[in-house]
């Protein structure tokens, strides 16, 4: 009769302990602190007019933008892709030829105002006084061709005098 009692709890605290013992080196996923990062490396830029970021890790959801470097900082936008919180390999980015760079810098931003649209109140990401960015050079650049901006044209300049009251215009068209 003893062994009938022990066996099964003497069976059931050797489990517990075991199991106890199995969690002491992994963290949940919940507590897990993400820190923002990017790694990136030189890379030429290929016929798609893409960039590839190696490894992104962000904290919160935002964006990866990349800026033309302009005396010795980030200078403007020439491409951006939405990236969501946790970590992601081989970021794909397409950039405009308009206003590259032979060396061009690689950001995080917050997706702050409207969520899904980059707008200029998604600020960069910042952590211990550092902004998330890396730069990096563009291996192929003496033979990219520059895109140019569209020309606009204008005719003549014309000038027309309206008159605007409550719900009418003159003339009305």
């Amino acid at each position: 009769m003893t062994w009938r009692f022990f066996a099964p709890v003497l069976a059931l605290s050797t489990l517990v302990f075991l199991g106890a013992g199995c969690n002491q080196n992994t963290t949940p996923l919940l507590n897990t602190v993400l820190v923002p990062s990017i790694l990136v490396t030189n890379q030429p830029l290929n016929n798609d007019s893409q960039l590839v970021i190696d490894n992104v890790t962000a904290d919160d959801d935002g964006w990866l933008v990349i800026h033309a470097k302009q005396n010795g900082s980030a200078g403007e936008v020439i491409g951006y892709t939405s990236v969501l919180k946790g970590n992601a390999k081989n970021v794909r980015i397409s950039v405009s030829k308009t206003n590259i760079s032979p060396s061009v810098i690689a950001e995080l931003h917050y997706d702050r105002e409207q969520k899904g649209i980059f707008d200029s109140k998604d600020g960069p990401v910042i952590r211990d006084q550092q902004v998330i960015m890396k730069e990096f050079n563009i291996s192929n650049f003496a033979e990219i061709t520059k895109e140019t901006s569209p020309v606009v044209t204008t005719g003549a300049r014309k000038e027309f005098l309206v008159t605007a009251k409550q719900w009418s215009f003159a003339p009305s068209i």
